[in-house]
Formats: C-alpha cells, sequence, structure tokens
C-alpha cells in the first residue's frame, strides 16, 4: 500500500490539522493537497 505525505502540524500540545499531499501514480506530481481541520476528526491524535 502506498502512502501519501503528510504533515501534521500542532499547536501547543494540540493537533491543529493533518495536510496530505496526493501524488499521481507515478508519484513525480502533486495531484491535490488536503487538510482536515475538524477537531473530532483530530481527537484520536495524541
Amino acid at each position: 500500500m502506498a502512502r501519501d505525505p503528510c504533515a501534521l502540524v500542532f499547536f501547543g500540545d494540540s493537533p491543529l490539522a493533518v495536510v496530505v499531499v496526493d501524488l499521481t501514480p507515478g508519484g513525480d506530481r502533486v495531484a491535490g493537497i488536503y487538510s482536515v481541520t475538524n477537531p473530532d476528526k483530530l481527537s484520536g491524535i495524541h
């Protein structure tokens, strides 16, 4: 299973966002950039 590059952004000790870079199948171009900032979806990150 391929995994897209991502970054976890914190504000102090709390997660603020997850940013994911979606690559083309060859992995040489960016197809999209997505961010998750919903606190309910980030609640499982410690």
